[in-house]
């Protein structure tokens, strides 16, 4: 399995860094089976910070944080994303063709900063799309992030789809050119419908109407119903099933197309409009197109149905004993191979989500809420100091889970020291300074390693930089190989 993470180089990792990506990816490279990608998105900085001495400085920390935190270097891929560039921004171009504009709009990284627009540059806002190019990239299977992630990693499924269909399309074009003449209008009457969509907007959210393309879908249907329907064999016979199998399922997509344009449109007429979830309006979408693709996929077997059956099942031309599991094993390998991204996965720790500031917002760099577990012992139990708290006095009583200082302390602890922390809360004649010195220990203690390893890092750069390289070289040619798989689509 292939795991991939990368982290900004917008300034030395601080704790939230740490526990929320760089431990749990480390954690996630040394599983045997595991193949793991690690970089660092210093294109990505550019967004926020564009002095590249600052820039390069901060690579050199993020690597330093990363080898003091356990990464080997021989049995992962370990780069910078600027060493790539080549690769990443063609392929960004390619992604952002075929991603639609309200995607982006609805982008958290986006819209978190849409009200002051004058702040906003393009970079920002394709942010998104540029993230999904360092996954599909390298044919990633699985990507540690936070929870405020998950939505830009289904935008990555999204766009590695929608390339992927372009191709599936290409595909079965090339398969159907001897198709009857009626069905081969209905094809690509289907295929210009695809692409145009209609959209339309309201209340900045986006939704389509459909209903022209289920009318077609079901004229399509019928076609190749009629076309085979005299020829039709019902040979059920134990676990087999009709050859028709694709076709049904295609009416069932067309029937929950239907209940959600329904859902869509009851919110209109009862002027309801925020009640259209993108989610739905964007799976509305995404199942008009799958279900072109499987009634374009089918109809390329059953047109030519006894070559089919010859050349892909161990019964000839006999398609009396042609079963379910021949042709769903067929479908499904027809779809890897013509498949040019891995459809990527999030991975996100129950109990590592989000790492709070010292204010109680996410832990983040430009909220100069966060803890360097790096800084010198003193400096570290300034920053600890910092923490927030009520004003609940030492003898009484406190919630320890409403604490900052708690949270941080039960992630860093262990369940016995936990417990007994939070005996103390509960109990009274506990301050928040008790609390805070606790935490400074546990982090000194917990990151003790960490702490002297990249102390020695920063002292030797150069060793740092043969790393890097080393990384660069091995993992140029699996980008070479993805960007031409993609080129071929559009024949370049």
């Amino acid at each position: 399995m292939r795991i991939l993470t990368g982290i900004q180089s917008s300034g030395r990792p601080h704790l939230g860094n740490i526990l929320g990506a760089i431990l749990p990816a480390v954690e996630l490279s040394k599983k045997s089976g595991n193949e793991s990608f690690l970089f660092i998105a210093d294109l990505h900085t550019l967004t926020s910070l564009k002095d590249g001495a600052t820039i390069r400085a901060n690579t050199l920390s993020i690597a330093a944080a990363w080898l003091a935190c356990g990464l080997d270097t021989q049995h992962t891929y370990f780069y910078r994303q600027s060493k790539l560039a080549p690769y990443h921004t063609e392929l960004l171009w390619y992604l952002s063709c075929v991603t639609p504009f309200p995607m982006l709009a609805n982008a958290h990284s986006f819209k978190d900063k849409s009200n002051k627009l004058a702040d906003v540059n393009a970079g920002l806002f394709t942010y998104p799309v540029l993230q999904a190019a360092d996954i599909l990239l390298y044919d990633a299977n699985l990507i540690p992030v936070g929870k405020d992630q998950r939505q830009h990693i289904e935008m990555t499924r999204d766009m590695a789809e929608g390339i992927n269909r372009l191709n599936i399309l290409r595909q079965l074009k090339e398969q159907t050119n001897n198709a009857p003449n009626s069905l081969l209008e209905s094809l690509n009457l289907l295929d210009s419908k695809i692409k145009s969509h209609n959209y339309v907007f309201l209340n900045n959210d986006i939704f389509i109407n459909p209903l022209e393309y289920i009318n077609l879908f079901k004229d399509y249907y019928k076609q190749i119903e009629l076309k085979h329907r005299n020829n039709a064999i019902d040979y059920s016979n134990n676990n087999t099933t009709t050859f028709n199998f694709n076709l049904k399922y295609a009416a069932k997509i067309v029937i929950e197309i239907n209940s959600n344009i329904q859902k869509i449109k009851n919110s209109i007429k009862n002027k309801d409009i925020d009640s259209i979830s993108n989610s739905l309006i964007i799976k509305t979408i995404g199942l008009i197109e799958d279900t072109g693709i499987i009634l374009q996929t089918y109809k390329s077997f059953i047109d030519n149905y006894p070559i089919f059956g010859s050349k892909h099942t161990n019964h000839g031309t006999d398609i009396n004993n042609y079963d379910l599991l021949n042709q769903n094993e067929f479908l499904l390998n027809t779809i890897i191979e013509n498949s040019i991204f891995v459809i990527p996965e999030a991975e996100i720790s129950e109990h590592v989500m989000t790492i709070p500031g010292i204010d109680g917002q996410k832990m983040s760099k430009s909220l100069n809420n966060y803890i360097d577990i790096f800084s010198d012992e003193k400096d570290l139990l300034k920053q600890i100091k910092k923490i927030v708290t009520d004003a609940t006095p030492l003898e009484d009583p406190k919630n320890p889970d409403e604490d900052i200082t708690f949270k941080l302390y039960q992630l860093i602890a262990s369940p016995e020291e936990v417990a007994q922390m939070r005996a103390n809360y509960l109990q009274g004649g506990y301050g928040y300074g008790h609390a805070k010195q606790a935490l400074y220990e546990a982090m000194l203690a917990y990151f003790k390693d960490a702490r002297e390893k990249f102390d020695y890092y920063m002292a030797n750069p150069k060793e740092i930089e043969a790393k890097l390289e080393e990384g660069e070289a091995r993992v140029k040619p699996i980008a070479e190989a993805t960007i031409q798989r993609v080129r071929e689509i559009f024949q370049f």
